[in-house]
């Protein structure tokens, strides 16, 4: 991968992330009414990561190490991984105290945990966004470290794939030898 390809790949990303972040923008300036509470709670979130991502995205260009760049664009990719992952593990805890809200009659309860239910699913919603378009940006470029346990399970299926031709093999030189049955006739 050459520096240009990375630079221009992740410039491409913060032009897309700025046109998302004005969206986002307009969005909200033109949502007032009291119906679109949760829409507007939602544009929020999209619009905050939006500019993390901006920002980040920006350190990454700037920097002029070609290496701290990739391991910056890594290190980004891993940071909205994790707020993702983050954000899916709070959502299920938050889902269960509005089951037990719910049983318990509690509605006031169930509103409040429901606004706070919208935005971490935004949340989680635009950080796996942005995992997967730097994830894209960086599989296009052929830097891209296997992690060990991937490299390892890979040698395991293809020594286990080899002795599985072998058996193939031998049971295919087995069935030649084999005299077949006479088939009844009725």
């Amino acid at each position: 991968m050459s520096n240009n390809t990375l630079r221009v790949r992740l410039a491409q990303l913060r032009q897309r992330s700025l046109k998302a972040i004005s969206l986002y923008n307009k969005m909200i300036r033109d949502s007032s009414s009291a119906d679109s509470q949760f829409s507007t709670l939602q544009m929020k979130e999209w619009h905050q990561i939006n500019e993390e991502l901006l920002n980040r995205l920006e350190e990454c260009i700037a920097d002029a190490n070609l290496k701290r760049a990739i391991q910056g664009a890594f290190t980004l990719r891993d940071d909205f991984h994790s707020q993702w992952r983050s954000a899916q593990s709070e959502i299920h805890r938050l889902h269960s105290q509005v089951e037990a809200a719910l049983q318990s009659e509690d509605y006031v309860r169930c509103g409040v945990l429901s606004g706070q239910l919208v935005a971490l699913r935004a949340r989680e919603q635009a950080s796996q966004a942005a995992y997967n378009e730097i994830q894209s940006v960086l599989s296009r470029s052929k830097q891209i470290p296997q992690p060990a346990a991937t490299v390892a399970s890979l040698a395991n299926l293809e020594s286990s794939n080899d002795q599985n031709k072998f058996d193939a093999e031998k049971l295919a030189e087995d069935a030649y030898n084999v005299i077949p049955l006479r088939r009844r006739q009725s």
